[in-house]
């Protein structure tokens, strides 16, 4: 016989592996993991119901369904992490307009998404929202129309990533974003603001959106001279 794992061992295995930059392909596969056992199962939904990753329009379906039937399991949830893109077929030399068309679908997800839980009010304890890029560009899409107006107000940690599979070096460098004419949003709960692998122009209208940020993170692709630094309130 195997000798058992204490319960607080195993919760950080899980929780080490689950958080990873995973496809969605491999959250699928970790998903099936519950089969193991049911201390394993139960462990490991006690991890995905604190750290949510939502890769597909179904899931947040499902996700929001979840939160429905049981309410009380909301209070759990603390991050939400929303992954658009990452299909094998959504590589940065081959940008289709399929690959297009399910960004723009996931991004309407994403909206959709958080105005509902803004309206029912059933995720307290959720302060951090990551919007991670993979495999596809980030062009600015988020700031039409009303883009994350309606961000729950917990909400206090943003995080706004693009990158490629294999590629260290982002995308910014070989595919900078233009900066915003106008913008259409704030989210003036966001204190701490990640933006990662886009380059100057959207970090520049990132801090804009959010004004009242007080913890700026950003890459090495970033020139923080260009960045209009003077709206960070130190």
């Amino acid at each position: 016989m195997h000798p058992h794992l204490p319960v607080e061992l195993l919760t950080d295995i899980i929780a080490l592996a689950w958080n990873m930059p995973l496809s969605p392909q491999e959250r699928t596969l970790m998903q099936t993991s519950r089969l193991v056992n049911s201390t394993w199962a139960e462990t490991f939904d006690l991890v995905s119901s604190r750290d949510v990753y939502i890769t597909s329009p179904a899931s947040s379906g499902r996700f929001l369904g979840h939160l429905i039937s049981r309410p009380m399991d909301g209070l759990a949830v603390r991050s939400l992490t929303v992954q658009i893109g990452g299909s094998p077929s959504h590589k940065k030399d081959n940008d289709t307009s399929n690959t297009k068309r399910t960004v723009l679908i996931m991004e309407a997800a994403l909206i959709d998404l958080l105005d509902r839980l803004d309206v029912f009010d059933a995720t307290p304890n959720l302060h951090h929202l990551s919007v991670h890029y993979l495999d596809a560009l980030c062009e600015s899409d988020l700031f039409r129309r009303h883009g994350l107006a309606s961000l729950p107000p917990s909400i206090t940690h943003l995080e706004l990533r693009c990158s490629f599979s294999g590629d260290d070096s982002g995308a910014a460098a070989k595919f900078p974003q233009r900066a915003q004419r106008s913008i259409r949003w704030y989210a003036p709960s966001i204190a701490n603001l990640a933006v990662i692998g886009v380059g100057d122009a959207m970090t520049r209208d990132m801090l804009e959106a959010c004004p009242n940020t007080r913890v700026l993170e950003v890459d090495s692709s970033c020139r923080f001279e260009m960045l209009n630094v003077s709206i960070l309130r130190c």
